[in-house]
């Protein structure tokens, strides 16, 4: 692989990473739309969401609705941000492949959408359970457990996917 394509690779990641960072509303109504199956399953009454305001409806019909708002501080970019620039690092070099290294990335990402969402959920069926007791340990101590529970986990598989590529390198040069 060229050193342009992976120069390449490496800026449209970040660019693509730091415009989804500061432009983050249409990233976090994607999350709580996605958020709204989760909830439901844990809720009881309806669930609704309204994407435009990243905001997660439940218990609607029922005698205490309420909202979950996905901030810029819970949305999974802030997660997948440091990931990217690891993979942005191993990419500058010429070590690993580059197919592999997406590979981690887009896994690792997956993982952290996959912990988000079950976070909101969590948050969400506290909150209908304990009332905001609830609201508040899951969301700031247990939920902020889960994410970094999710970044190693991530982490992890990403460089599990890297080190698989090393070995598969090594061998075919041996």
């Amino acid at each position: 692989m060229t050193t342009i394509v992976r120069y390449s690779t490496v800026a449209l990641l970040l660019t693509a990473t730091v415009t989804a960072v500061v432009f983050n509303t249409v990233v976090r109504g994607w999350e709580a739309w996605v958020a709204g199956p989760v909830v439901s399953w844990v809720t009881a009454g309806g669930t609704e969401v309204n994407p435009e305001m990243a905001i997660v409806y439940f218990g609607v019909g029922t005698p205490d609705p309420q909202g979950l708002l996905v901030t810029p501080e819970c949305t999974f970019v802030l997660l997948f941000a440091p990931l990217v620039l690891l993979a942005g690092v191993v990419l500058l070099s010429d070590r690993l492949p580059l197919t592999r290294t997406l590979a981690g990335l887009a896994t690792g990402g997956l993982v952290l959408v996959a912990i988000n969402e079950i976070r909101f959920g969590l948050i969400g069926w506290a909150t209908q359970r304990f009332g905001p007791t609830g609201y508040a340990w899951t969301h700031s101590l247990v939920g902020s457990l889960l994410s970094l529970v999710g970044m190693a986990l991530a982490f992890g598989i990403f460089l599990l996917i890297l080190r698989r590529a090393r070995n598969t390198t090594r061998r075919t040069e041996t």
